[in-house]
């Protein structure tokens, strides 16, 4: 699956990961599957990692629909938004992030970075960890 979240509620985190081809349709999926989630929160912060994009699809007039509907989502909170973005080497990558980053400018309360560092991300949404992957494994033990 392109696009895969994962909701850490004890860390008011969700984590997105980006794989692959990447439509705009597999992120409207992925949207509406975090919106019906139990755990959900419109002012969760968020991860987005999409260091592993190949490609994504190039439909900016659906991706940009797409972003209208979720900051309905975000609409709702009444404190900043922080997503951190984490870009990989390949240009799909950052180039999908740098879209994101250009679709949610004109929503108040939110920021959105791009980092290819784990760290500098991590640091960003608050989290105490260096690495993705220690995140990971420190909340499966708590969850």
């Amino acid at each position: 699956m392109p696009v895969r979240f994962r909701i850490v509620p004890e860390r008011d985190l969700t984590i997105v990961t980006y794989s692959g081809y990447v439509t705009v349709e597999d992120s409207l999926l992925a949207a509406q599957r975090y919106a019906a989630h139990p755990d959900f929160r419109p002012d969760q912060r968020f991860l987005f990692d999409s260091r592993e994009v190949t490609r994504h699809e190039k439909d900016y007039a659906r991706f940009f629909e797409m972003q209208a509907r979720m900051s309905e989502l975000f609409a709702q909170t009444g404190r900043d938004q922080l997503i951190g973005c984490l870009v990989g080497a390949h240009e799909a990558s950052r180039e999908m992030a740098m879209l994101a980053r250009r679709g949610w400018e004109p929503v108040k309360r939110l920021v959105m970075t791009l980092h290819e560092d784990e760290a500098e991300v991590l640091a960003f949404l608050g989290q105490p960890e260096t690495k993705l992957a220690d995140l990971l494994e420190a909340t499966r033990a708590q969850g």
